[in-house]
């Protein structure tokens, strides 16, 4: 056990919490106590950059989830993520399924910005609309901007046509995709949901 370790322990056992960390210990890391199930001892070495990026306190449990989260995520990733620490930046880089699933997940809105695909995913905002935009350039995505905001949607294939029919199975109205429609004076939009 290094120096750092045991002094990472004594502290532990100072502030009555226990010290069973998941991974070991290498340079430049701090220990995380994840206090999972009320458990205190459970805890994961974590790049210190990473253990200070999100605030968290464990008696009031202000971001713990959060930095729980971060921490599995990159234990998880360990092979996977790369550091740059003059940015201090962890990164996992998605695929074009994950960036296009995530953005098919977006409550499936008609179209979604670059921060919601980045809390989908959990990454950075940035890393999320240069990769919005790469998929937009490919054509596996629109991009169009809503007020000053730059939002994405999947690409639409050939309109379709929708027929509102009566209880007795006769066709009332036919409306195309996008229409807004008014019935019993509520007005409806049609769109297509899909899985």
């Amino acid at each position: 056990m290094t120096s750092c370790e045991n002094a990472v322990k004594a502290n532990s056992k100072r502030r009555g919490y226990g010290y069973s960390p998941i991974n070991s210990y290498q340079e430049g890391m701090e220990y995380h106590h994840m206090f999972l199930n009320d458990d205190s001892d459970i805890g994961i070495w974590v790049p210190k950059p990473l253990h200070k990026l999100i605030f968290h306190n464990s008696i009031t449990g202000h971001g713990m989830k959060d930095m729980n989260k971060a921490a599995l995520l990159w234990l998880a990733c360990q092979n996977t993520i790369s550091y740059n620490e003059e940015k201090v930046e962890y990164r996992t880089d998605y695929t074009d399924n994950q960036i296009i699933d995530a953005v098919r997940s977006c409550f499936r809105k008609t179209t979604v910005t670059s921060a919601e695909v980045a809390a989908e995913l959990n990454c950075k905002r940035e890393y999320a609309k240069t990769r919005l935009k790469e998929l937009a350039a490919k054509g596996e995505l629109v991009q169009k901007l809503v007020n000053t905001t730059l939002c994405f949607k999947l690409p639409t294939r050939d309109k379709q046509f929708f027929e509102i029919q009566n209880h007795s199975g006769e066709t009332v109205q036919v409306c195309e995709e996008g229409e807004t429609i008014t019935l019993n004076g509520m007005n409806f939009i049609i769109n297509r949901v899909e899985d």
